[in-house]
């Protein structure tokens, strides 16, 4: 009985050792067929990265900024599709060990935003910048641009249009356009004229009169609506019936060229969307 007790122990280790050795080899096969197909994607743990790192921060950041780029020049020769959170967690990490280095926010905004549809991921990256590089206008620039364009989130984009406007003035009449899109135009106006007392270049302080101009006659109309409304318990039909019921004098003109109108949920708009047309 005991030489079968033996004799049985010894068949499974056998078995142990055989099962172990097909898994082993199995997992090792398949993780150097990722590392060949995917690199981008092995990077340490943070807490690991904190130690290789030491003093050299900086080149850690920038070589994970051109593996990053290396990577995505890869697959877009051969057309396949990159691993986009393999990208994103580079760039994270590559701003997290160096949240100055430009090339990463720059890279992050161009192809997450736009190639991987990853606005939000972008959006993550990129406050890091503006947290960091609180000189560079461009970074909140990007911001205010994914949350209007990509999010349709106009309340953050006036947030961070007006950020890069306090670096960049020429921004002021774009962050104020959106202050105006969300019911803000009181707000819009008093930023404006702010940025306009701090404005030292002519040309940006006559764009900004213009689009101050515009807000304080739309001001001045809203007001009007609300005063009508107030009064007989209605919306206006249009704006001319303002002035039939002499709420205002005569309808002014919009300083685009554009003409001020009522839409169907009563906002006061006009038809140049605040800006001159294109010539063809």
């Amino acid at each position: 009985m005991f030489q079968n007790l033996k004799s049985l122990n010894w068949l499974i280790l056998f078995l142990f050792l055989t099962a172990y050795t097909f898994a082993f080899t199995h997992v090792k096969n398949y993780r150097e067929g990722l590392r060949k197909g995917e690199p981008l994607l092995y990077l340490p743990p943070d807490e690991v990265m904190q130690i290789i790192s030491l003093d050299y921060k900086n080149l850690v950041s920038e070589l994970l900024f051109f593996r990053g780029i290396v990577y995505f020049g890869d697959k877009l020769e051969t057309r396949i599709m990159p691993n986009w959170h393999g990208i994103y967690k580079a760039m994270d990490t590559s701003t997290y060990r160096d949240p100055y280095n430009i090339d990463s926010y720059y890279f992050a905004e161009s192809i997450l935003a736009w190639d991987a549809k990853m606005p939000k991921e972008a959006n993550i990256l990129l406050e890091r910048g503006a947290k960091f590089r609180n000189w560079d206008w461009y970074i909140p620039f990007f911001m205010g641009f994914n949350s209007f364009y990509f999010l349709k989130d106009n309340k953050e984009a006036a947030k961070w249009f007006s950020e890069a406007a306090k670096i960049n003035k020429e921004i002021a009449p774009i962050a104020a356009k959106f202050y105006y899109k969300i019911n803000e135009t009181a707000f819009a106006i008093a930023f404006l004229k702010n940025m306009y007392e701090d404005a030292r270049n002519e040309n940006v302080r006559k764009a900004i009169s213009l689009r101050l101009d515009s807000l304080e006659k739309i001001l001045l109309l809203e007001k009007a609506v609300n005063q009508y409304k107030d009064k007989f318990d209605k919306m206006p039909e249009n704006l001319e019936e303002l002035v039939k019921t002499g709420f205002i004098e005569k309808l002014q003109e919009d300083p685009y060229g554009g003409k001020f109108f009522l839409d169907k949920n009563g906002r006061v708009m006009t038809t140049s969307n605040l800006s001159f047309p294109v010539k063809k």
